[in-house]
C-alpha cells in the first residue's frame, strides 16, 4: 500500500500543468491501479468463470490509445486484458470495465440504468460524472495535478468495492 501512495505522490505531487499526452498516459496509469485497488464480490469465483478482463471504453477521446497501450501490457485479476472501444450500450453489459469521457455526456443516464447493481466498475475523467453514477472519476485539480472522486453508493449497487487506500485518498461524492 506505501507503494502504490508512493507513486500516487510521484505521479501527481507537482504542480506541474500536464500536456494531454502526458495526461492521457497518467489517466491510464491510475485507471489500471484503480481496477487493482477494487474488489469484485466473489472475486476469485467470478473471474474464474471469464477467460480475458474485459475492458470496454465509450470514448472517442485520444486517451482510448493509451488506455489500450496500458493495459495490455498488465494482467488484471488474473487475466489478459482485452481492450475494446464500443459504441452501443448493450456492449458494455459484457464488461468488467467500462471508460467513460465527456463526449459520453448525453449516454450516461443510460449506461448508469443499464449497468446498475452489475458488477461493472465505470471509471471516467468527465467533470461531475461520479454525481451520475459513474464509481471512479479522475479530475484535473486547480493545481494541474489528477485527483480522483468516488462514488461509493455505485459501488455499493455493484457489488464491487474500493481498497482502504482509494477512499482514504480519493474525495467522496454523493450521488
Amino acid at each position: 500500500m506505501r507503494i502504490f501512495s508512493l507513486i500516487i505522490v510521484l505521479l501527481i505531487g507537482s504542480d506541474y500543468a500536464f500536456s494531454q499526452h502526458s495526461q492521457d498516459v497518467l489517466k491510464a496509469v491510475f485507471t489500471a491501479r484503480f481496477i487493482q485497488f477494487s474488489q469484485w464480490e466473489n472475486e476469485e469465483i467470478f473471474f474464474q468463470k471469464q477467460d480475458k478482463f474485459y475492458f470496454y471504453s465509450l470514448s472517442e477521446k485520444s486517451i482510448n490509445n493509451e488506455l489500450e497501450k496500458t493495459l495490455s501490457k498488465i494482467v488484471l485479476k488474473g487475466k489478459k486484458v482485452e481492450f475494446k472501444k464500443i459504441s452501443d450500450i448493450e456492449e458494455a453489459l459484457e464488461a468488467n470495465v467500462i471508460f467513460l469521457s465527456d463526449d459520453c455526456i448525453e449516454c450516461i443516464a443510460s449506461l448508469i440504468n443499464a449497468v446498475e447493481n452489475k458488477p461493472i466498475l465505470i471509471i471516467s475523467d468527465a467533470d461531475n460524472f461520479a454525481e451520475f453514477g459513474v464509481h471512479i472519476n479522475m479530475y484535473i485539480t486547480n493545481k494541474g495535478t489528477i485527483g480522483f472522486e468516488l462514488n461509493m453508493k455505485a459501488f455499493e449497487k455493484s457489488g464491487i468495492m474500493p481498497n482502504s487506500g482509494l477512499i482514504r485518498m480519493g474525495k467522496i461524492v454523493k450521488q
